[in-house]
């Protein structure tokens, strides 16, 4: 549930399923202002069962593009005991082995007794609302309501267990493009295995998890329990757009220039454990490969220097400031959001951007993330230059299919949005705010989600058939090619030609001397004998001065393809080659 506060986008995706199915099954209305009240005798009527409908309408917002509840408590309150029931069926069915019966008790254990402890059981009710704060701005809620009284489980408190200040957000750039950080307790989770394990007495995952015990204290000296209770329970990542400075990447020609970007990965710790660690391996690297040392500014930082022509900056950085263990592309980057947590470099919550979408919002949670429209221009950028250099590398390849990857994948407007999601004492609550509208984006998750995943595992299937018929018509050629020199060598003394020309007669059209993967071959139908340039042919002569009588001539290559690999053999045969996949 904690990854669905990634972005607007990313929230509504992890619902689209559900939300398309409460609109099919009628559970989804939406407010319209102008609705005429209720005839008589037709007012609504009220449930005679309990739900949660009230807590969670009245923390959704009205009358815009979504407005949906639907009551979860039947499909989740009593599910461990339903898995028992499907036990017993399963178990029952006939041909079931004792051994495999018994294996399927376990695995049921197993189950019912995670089910039981992850507090997926106390959700009784989704819902989802999504309104225009402003033409093109919009205001995007998901609550996930549970029982108060129940007892918490996993799912209540490995991903932070109450909201806190977003403080992050005290110390990213401003040209922050994307960041994504939030509350996951590893320590707790490496200790919830461990007693599901016990519980379940799986013998293989408990004598697996000491085994990595085991490894991870041979090699730091400290046992895997041990650095996981040194973490804070906080992480997450951002990436800097560089407006100032550009980078060009090697895709395309000309180059494509992007502003230079630059990651950071964060993880809170409670201590020095990690970062020692990490600094006492760098000890033991030859002399060449020591990285430099920066103890300054309250920045203790490890700079490996990368010898490569890259074309972005890189110099991969470990450092330890403030509450974090910071792992940076780059020193420089380590050392900005150390200003602006200082007040000598502004912030993200100086941009305009994040200013508006943040209005109004949280600051408190477990919880962000940001994207800016900055981040999702540079992606498209990239994406529409790799596709129009596939569709050139494939000769044009299915201009259908490439359309529609075009239209999927960078037909779409950058978006802006800033989110926050919040483990309340009732439930998780997530709110966005951001340039997307949220009915459009349920329903393009739905139905250009599918497409588009069906379009990605399509374009191979296409791109291979091609090929494999392309290859078809070069072992085709190849084949007329053979039956052109045995024809010619009939009347020239049973004696093979040793150029392709000399054939022109038996060969009929010389567009059989181009391999169809060849880029440089010229266009079908506009080559002739009399136009025909034989430096431009595909095929190459590989064995002269055989006759059709020659010892060992059927083991021969007397042509061959450099493009496909194919050989033409002097008995007539062709051998594929493998010079590319098929």
């Amino acid at each position: 549930m904690k990854k669905l506060s990634i972005c607007p986008g990313s929230v509504l995706r992890g619902f689209s399923t559900f939300l398309v199915a409460i609109f099919l099954a009628g559970g989804c209305a939406r407010k319209e202002p102008s609705a005429p009240p209720p005839a008589a005798g037709t007012a609504a009527s009220k449930s005679a069962e309990p739900n949660s409908f009230d807590e969670v309408t009245s923390r959704l917002d009205p009358g815009g593009s979504i407005y949906g509840y639907v009551s979860t408590a039947e499909w989740l309150n009593g599910l461990s005991g339903r898995i028992g029931d499907l036990r017993e069926t399963i178990e029952g069915l006939p041909g079931v082995s004792s051994t495999d019966r018994d294996n399927i008790g376990h695995a049921f254990d197993v189950a019912t007794h995670v089910i039981q402890n992850s507090g997926v059981e106390d959700v009784d009710g989704v819902g989802v609302s999504g309104i225009a704060l402003e033409k093109g701005f919009y205001q995007t809620k998901v609550y996930l309501h549970k029982d108060a009284s129940a007892k918490p489980g996993y799912l209540w408190s490995v991903f932070g267990e109450s909201p806190h200040p977003l403080s992050e957000l005290d110390w990213l750039p401003a040209d922050t493009a994307l960041a994504v950080f939030g509350d996951l307790d590893l320590a707790k989770i490496w200790e919830i295995v461990g007693k599901e394990a016990d519980a379940a007495s799986i013998v293989p995952a408990k004598a697996a998890m000491a085994q990595i015990d085991a490894h991870v204290k041979q090699a730091t000296g400290t046992s895997l329990t041990d650095l996981l209770a040194s973490l804070g329970g906080e992480q997450g990542f951002m990436v800097t757009l560089s407006d100032s400075s550009k980078v060009q990447l090697p895709i395309g020609n000309p180059p494509l220039e992007i502003p230079e970007p630059a990651l950071l990965i964060a993880v809170k710790v409670k201590d020095d454990t990690l970062f020692d660690l990490i600094d006492k391996q760098f000890q033991k690297a030859p002399a060449q490969m020591q990285p430099i040392k920066t103890d300054e500014h309250g920045i203790r930082a490890r700079t490996i220097q990368v010898p490569l022509p890259l074309p972005i900056v890189v110099s991969p950085t470990v450092a330890r400031y403030g509450d974090y263990l910071i792992f940076s592309s780059t020193l420089e980057l380590v050392k900005k959001i150390a200003d602006v947590k200082d007040g000598k470099k502004p912030g993200i919550k100086t941009a305009p951007e994040f200013q508006r979408l943040s209005k109004n919002m949280p600051m408190d949670g477990n919880s962000f993330s940001f994207v800016s429209e900055r981040f999702g221009e540079a992606a498209r950028t990239i994406q529409e230059r790799m596709m129009t250099m596939q569709a050139n590398n494939n000769n044009g390849g299915n201009a259908a299919a490439n359309a529609l990857m075009q239209k999927l994948f960078t037909g779409q407007a950058p978006i802006s949005a800033f989110s926050v999601g919040s483990n309340t004492r009732d439930g998780w609550f997530f709110i966005s705010h951001g340039t997307r509208e949220p009915s459009k984006a349920i329903v393009l998750s739905a139905v250009v989600a599918p497409a588009a995943i069906a379009a990605a595992m399509a374009l191979p299937a296409l791109a291979q058939a091609k090929s494999r018929s392309q290859s078809v018509a070069c072992v085709n050629n190849l084949k007329q090619i053979g039956l052109a020199m045995r024809i010619w060598a009939m009347d020239h003394g049973d004696t093979f030609p040793t150029d392709f020309v000399s054939m022109k007669q038996e060969l009929g059209t010389p567009r059989v001397l181009f391999c169809p993967m060849d880029k440089n071959a010229p266009a079908p139908g506009t080559v002739t004998w009399d136009n025909l340039d034989p430096s431009t042919i595909s095929y190459q002569f590989v064995t002269t001065g055989l006759k059709t009588s020659s010892p060992g001539v059927a083991s021969q290559v007397l042509v061959r393809c450099p493009i496909d690999g194919n050989v033409l053999m002097g008995d007539g045969s062709v051998t594929r080659g493998n010079n590319r996949n098929r």
